[in-house]
């Protein structure tokens, strides 16, 4: 992850937590300031659940886990959750808001090799969640090739899940003031984008599993949640 986001993040998005409602806002995920709702936030875990087919006997990896607002879902549904983010603060907020017996919480650069950090606990699942934006598609080729290091045989899952998903991206810049911002972004060559980073088409995705010998099932967000972002399970049977 580039210095420009470290920056963005530890930055722009470093206010104390104090509260359950106050992990939403520091990790962005909100409507119009405001914590999403609770239902919206359920039906995103179910999804991830369901999506990666999760099990007590899994040992899952979180790539961007922020302040562990998801990681301490999914540890009632794993065997074992290895959670990781870049950002200092959000991992020391992680283990002081979302501690589970079953998580442990990483300071950790998604680009570097996964050996360094998961011992003697081999993933067979991995997730990203509304963060590949962040990424370029080299960086996601990276981030794959590593985490297949580490599950060199047998099933392979990677959920990336609340990916923007570029050929809805004027369903989100839908006004004028969103349009000009999001032109003006662009002119700049911002990578942050006002916060929201790289917007993907789905056929990067798919070239980068058909690349990697990968099953990419790509779709949008079911409903309920967002109506701009998509989804994409890399798999091996």
């Amino acid at each position: 992850m580039t210095e420009a986001w470290k920056s963005f993040w530890d930055n722009y998005r470093n206010q104390e937590a104090r509260s359950d409602a106050d992990l939403f806002v520091q990790v962005g995920r909100t409507v119009q300031g405001r914590p999403i709702s609770a239902e919206e936030f359920s039906l995103g875990v179910r999804h991830l659940v369901e999506m990666l087919a999760l099990e007590q006997t899994d040992v899952l990896f979180e790539y961007c886990c922020g302040n562990g607002l998801v990681s301490r879902e999914m540890a009632a549904h794993a065997g074992f959750v290895i959670a990781s983010d870049f950002a200092e603060h959000l991992i020391s907020t992680a283990r002081q808001w979302s501690r589970r017996p079953n998580v442990t919480y990483h300071v950790w650069n998604a680009l570097e090799p996964l050996s360094e950090i998961v011992g003697e606990r081999r993933p067979n699942k991995f997730l990203m969640a509304y963060a590949l934006a962040h990424f370029s598609p080299d960086d996601l080729e990276c981030i794959v090739r590593n985490a297949m290091v580490v599950r060199r045989h047998g099933p392979f899952a990677f959920l990336l899940q609340g990916i923007p998903d570029d050929s809805r991206k004027f369903s989100f810049y839908d006004t004028a003031e969103r349009r000009q911002r999001f032109a003006e972004s662009q002119a700049k060559g911002s990578i942050i984008n006002d916060g929201m980073g790289r917007w993907w088409k789905a056929s990067e995705i798919v070239a980068l599993a058909e690349r990697l010998g990968l099953q990419a099932d790509v779709k949008p967000e079911p409903a309920g949640l967002t109506h701009y972002r998509m989804d994409a399970l890399l798999r091996r049977t």
